[in-house]
């Protein structure tokens, strides 16, 4: 078997694993009525979030999109996929972060940690369904990010814990409390 039919059955394998993993994906209405308030200007002013496509055309990592992140701040990041095909409609969340600032973290080096998720090389290893997911949709997968001088870690992190709750993204399922609050939705709402 060559190199094109063995990524074609990784491909394929991958995207059965994934569609089993989501399955149970939905949409948390009332999580939503939950985020609070005080942060709905932050998140819903679009000035204030960035985004990138993760490669160029000729399938390299998009140095030029990192870099112009901001190494002087923290802030709040996303990878979402967004489909070539009724792009104003299709955009999929796939996970949420945060990154703080100190003298070894920034908003730039912390998404820019995420490369590696793109290597085939690392398909299996760190963060396996993270890199499955990374991988299997490259070609459609952008970061987007809020950059947030001058904000302290609390606030930073606060915000990201507020989105992960309201938006349960697939690939963050490590976040405390993350795992109880989904099962009791399921039950509540029979996923």
């Amino acid at each position: 078997m060559d190199d094109k039919n063995i990524n074609e059955c990784i491909d394929f394998n991958a995207n059965i694993f994934i569609r089993y993993e989501l399955k149970n994906y939905s949409l948390p209405v009332n999580f939503w009525k939950e985020f609070p308030a005080e942060l709905l200007p932050v998140v819903n002013d679009q000035s204030q979030w960035k985004s990138f496509k993760v490669l160029n055309d000729d399938c390299s990592i998009n140095d030029v999109g990192f870099s112009s992140i901001s190494n002087a701040c923290g802030g709040v990041y996303s990878f979402v996929v967004i489909s070539n095909v009724f792009t104003h409609n299709q955009k999929t969340l796939l996970y949420i972060g945060v990154a703080t600032f100190s003298d070894s973290e920034n908003l730039r080096s912390r998404v820019s940690s995420y490369k590696k998720f793109i290597r085939k090389e690392l398909y299996t290893r760190d963060r396996p369904f993270l890199s499955k997911c990374f991988h299997l949709w490259k070609d459609y997968l952008y970061c987007v990010y809020h950059e947030m001088p001058g904000e302290d870690t609390k606030s930073i992190e606060k915000l990201e814990k507020e989105l992960i709750w309201a938006m349960e993204p697939p690939c963050n399922p490590d976040q405390e409390g993350y795992e109880a609050r989904s099962k009791g939705r399921k039950m509540a709402f029979g996923g």
